[in-house]
């Protein structure tokens, strides 16, 4: 993917080209073009210590790029899929062992090292960088001394290193002012080039550091092929809700100009993945309504094998979590800070609108915290598990995003 040359009248009246492009051209000769990533991956270690992967798809311009993340230390760099992870083990002498595995995934390889023997347990042994063939480790000794090293992430000879960490440029060159990661104050940005609202993504909180970023281009993406990925991340999705209330009747049909968040691939599945055979099995769409006093929300599923009191839906806002087992037919509930109404049954599924107290929700920098999950139980089987999102209390990319117009209104957050 790339666009036209850019710029002011050249020699021979050519358009020179901007910085972005391979390079200007030569005499008359047009000039080559960098492809534009069209996918991200971005490795953070968060506050907690605990490491996050984002898998950001970039192909579509103009568009919010849909996301997926994945728990721990994997790196994906359009050839090599690289999971990292260390644990503390006692030798048979009882000393204490640091060891380090990065296990190349496509090609099952694994290089185990010992990282600095002894210590204490509450020493941390963290990956700050990795690079195409180096990790930068750090090992954080109680009481606040620190030892560096660097890992060959191949032949696994690991060697001291200068003890601060490198500076890092996690910037592409693209049109406008391309494409950027970065932090603001402990949020993960995503910096994009005419996208919506402004070209800011805002993607996970409580972020320490940034420990890589691979930009691959879109024509090298194998995403949907690609089995390990699929496995390892998992869809984050937002909805953007209408900013108005809801009357709870259990007719969706007041619904239908609202937008909708689809949660129906392979993505989404948690549980049971093997057992799904896809859309009319199990998935649902949702859409979401706010304002300072509610916040609606109307599901409509699709089950081919729908069973009373074991099917069960889940509202979970980080502030609630409300477990609704499917009924027969049509029902209403209310529950501390819900009311819910269940829809009459359709030949393949069936749906429910809801309203969620404030004291059940919260808002935090233009978005309502937010998964929504759905266990689908089919006769003589084990459960399938599907959720608009991982469980991730610190993403900000998922859950329901704030109108455009109209946040006047909303409150900015509740007391927890």
């Amino acid at each position: 993917m790339s666009h036209p040359t850019q710029g002011a009248q050249g020699r021979c009246g050519r358009r020179q080209v901007v910085p972005w492009l391979a390079g200007l051209a030569v005499g008359c000769a047009p000039p080559q073009r960098l492809p534009l990533p069209g996918l991200v991956n971005i490795v953070v270690q968060l506050e907690s210590r605990e490491y996050v992967s984002l898998l950001v798809k970039l192909e579509a311009p103009r568009r919010r790029p849909a996301v997926r993340v994945a728990p721990g230390l994997v790196a994906y760099d359009g050839s090599r899929i690289l999971e990292v992870s260390t644990w503390p083990r006692l030798d048979p002498n009882g000393e204490l062992m640091r060891e380090l595995q990065v296990h190349d995934v496509l090609r099952d390889r694994r290089v185990v090292v010992t990282v600095a023997p002894g210590g204490d347990l509450d020493d941390h042994l963290d990956v700050v960088n990795l690079g195409d063939r180096k990790a930068l480790l750090r090992l954080q000794r109680v009481g606040g001394h620190q030892t560096w090293s660097a890992l060959d992430l191949v032949t696994g000879e690991l060697t001291a290193a200068e003890s601060t960490a490198p500076t890092a440029d996690f910037a592409r060159l693209g049109p406008d002012r391309g494409f950027s990661v970065r932090l603001e104050e402990q949020r993960l940005v995503l910096g994009l080039p005419h996208a919506e609202g402004g070209g800011d993504l805002a993607l996970l909180d409580r972020t320490d550091h940034i420990v890589a970023v691979h930009w691959i281009a879109g024509e090298t993406v194998p995403w949907e092929r690609l089995d390990p990925l699929q496995a390892r991340f998992k869809s984050a999705g937002s909805v953007v809700a209408r900013a108005q209330g809801c009357k709870i009747d259990g007719d969706l049909r007041e619904w239908s100009g609202d937008e909708a968040l689809a949660v129906e691939g392979l993505g989404h599945l948690q549980q049971g993945g093997y057992r799904w055979q896809g859309v009319r099995d199990a998935s649902f769409a949702l859409a979401a309504r706010l304002s300072p006093e509610v916040l609606c929300l109307a599901v409509r599923i699709r089950d081919d094998h729908l069973l009373e009191g074991q099917d069960l839906l889940v509202i979970d806002t980080g502030q609630a979590r409300f477990e609704l087992p499917m009924p027969a037919g049509p029902e209403r509930m209310v529950r501390e800070g819900l009311q819910i109404a269940f829809t009459d049954r359709a030949p393949f599924g069936a749906g429910a609108e809801m309203s969620l107290d404030p004291s059940a929700w919260t808002v935090t920098e233009g978005s309502v915290p937010l998964r929504v999950l759905y266990q689908d139980v089919d006769p003589g089987e084990e459960p399938t598990l599907l959720a608009s999102a991982p469980d991730i209390p610190w993403a900000s990319l998922a859950g329901v995003r704030l109108p455009r117009r109209g946040r006047e209104g909303v409150p900015s957050a509740h007391p927890r």
